[in-house]
């Protein structure tokens, strides 16, 4: 009997402390409690507000949370200044009750409260609401005497009432557009008779306009850098295309479209103006909303055609080189890199530095011209890379083919694999990787042994 009361009372603490474990731990501590007992709002948490409304002197704003921010949606639909709204969402769901008072201890209107100059409504992901009535200062100035959801009277702290005057300006974004160049699947521009469009393919960016060929994606990254730094200085609302700002048609057009499938963003750009020593530039988004904006990307948009060709021959990651063979009249050199560590076709360990030299000048190789016709020059010299993990899928093979100039003293030619056209390269940017292959193939020393 001793034994089975022992049982019985070894189950109940058993299961007093999974009770403990599994529900106790989880709820609020007295101090937590505390806490979201002081707060307005309680334990309302900022990512739990779907919607967010406010009613100054000015109007009613409202805005509503997006997987990308907040969008504005009255008195107009357009993207909000999201950090000021979150700042402000942040300081309400902070405020704490300093004095709670009954209707029977003060009267409303003796703070305002009657008539409220400001009123906040929250909506929770929940369908939840919260109204807050926001009424004048107390004597001192520190205090705010607010409602919420009933009519018993609370003093807090004022300091976010400095955030509510704003005006329909105040809660706009100031971003002209958001692009990153990983997340597009093309640029088309248009500058004047000049058309440029590039594509985002899986084995990079290439142009379709003014010719085919690899696109200069360091330029296509600067150019998309130089959008998201755009900003709006002034809202033109209620101004047409057709009213002086060259937009009409405009002087450049962009047009950006997603890789997930999203509609386009174009930008337009038009006129010029000057205040106080800084460039504006007219702008319409979208066909629909017109700003002056800061004149950043100007320089980069209205580069010449040529330019937005890559520059180097191929350019390629030289990590990810694996095996390297160079041929050069009658001598030849082929390393494989294992262990992080490159070896000739013996296995002898030789400089890695040197190889890590000889493949950075193939990667930076630029291209002194273009579009030559392939007359079957005499071959000088072949360099041959594999890149990816050997075996494995993704592994490719590049080949730069190069061959004897056209005239005596004139720029190596040079054919690639992924270009579909016939360049030339200077000799001495050609010799510094053909030349010298000794050097690739000298043994590294090994350490003397220690005595």
């Amino acid at each position: 009997m001793h034994n089975r009361s022992l049982l019985i009372l070894a189950v109940l603490v058993l299961g007093f402390g999974a009770f403990i474990w599994f529900f106790e731990r989880h709820q609020p501590t007295t101090d937590e409690v505390q806490r979201h007992s002081e707060k307005l709002f309680g334990n309302l948490e900022m990512n739990e507000v779907q919607t967010f409304e406010l009613t100054n002197a000015g109007g009613t704003f409202s805005f509503e949370r997006t997987s990308s921010g907040w969008l504005m949606l009255q008195p107009v639909r357009t993207d909000a200044d999201s950090p000021a709204v979150d700042r402000l969402l942040n300081a309400l769901i902070d405020l704490k009750a300093d004095r709670r008072m009954g209707p029977d201890e003060v009267d409303p209107a003796s703070y305002q409260l009657d008539n409220p100059a400001y009123m906040i409504k929250l909506v929770e992901q929940n369908g939840g609401t919260n109204t807050l009535k926001i009424g004048s200062e107390t004597a001192l100035g520190s205090k705010r005497a607010v409602m919420l959801d009933g009519p018993e009277i609370i003093l807090t702290t004022g300091g976010f009432a400095a955030s509510l005057d704003k005006k329909l300006d105040d809660w706009r974004s100031r971003s002209l557009a958001e692009v990153f160049l990983n997340d597009l699947a093309s640029i088309e521009i248009l500058s004047g008779t000049d058309r440029i469009q590039a594509v985002n393919l899986n084995e990079g960016w290439r142009l379709l306009a003014p010719v085919e060929d690899l696109a200069d994606e360091e330029l296509l990254r600067n150019i998309t850098t130089d959008l998201n730094a755009i900003r709006i200085e002034e809202f033109l609302d209620g101004t047409t295309a057709d009213e002086g700002l060259d937009l009409s048609p405009a002087r450049i057009k962009v047009t950006l479209l997603p890789t997930d499938g999203s509609e386009s963003t174009t930008l337009e750009f038009g006129s010029v103006r000057e205040i106080e020593g800084t460039e504006h530039v007219a702008c319409r988004r979208n066909h629909k909303d017109i700003f002056w904006v800061t004149n950043r990307a100007e320089i980069g948009l209205a580069k010449a055609p040529v330019r937005w060709r890559e520059p180097k021959v191929l350019p390629f990651e030289t990590w990810n080189v694996h095996r390297l063979e160079i041929a050069a009249a009658d001598d030849n050199v082929l390393l494989s890199r294992s262990d992080g560590l490159w070896r000739l076709s013996n296995g002898a360990e030789i400089d890695s530095s040197a190889v890590q030299e000889r493949l950075s000048k193939v990667a930076e190789m630029k291209a002194t011209n273009f579009d030559l016709m392939n007359l079957a020059r005499p071959e000088i010299g072949r360099v041959i890379l594999h890149l990816g993990q050997p075996g494995r899928t993704g592994e490719s093979q590049l080949v730069f083919v190069f061959s004897e100039p056209l005239g005596e003293g004139g720029d190596v030619l040079v054919k690639v694999t992924g270009r579909d056209i016939v360049m030339t390269a200077a000799p001495e940017d050609v010799a510094a990787v053909l030349g010298h292959l000794e050097e690739l193939q000298s043994v590294e020393a090994e350490p003397a042994p220690e005595e």
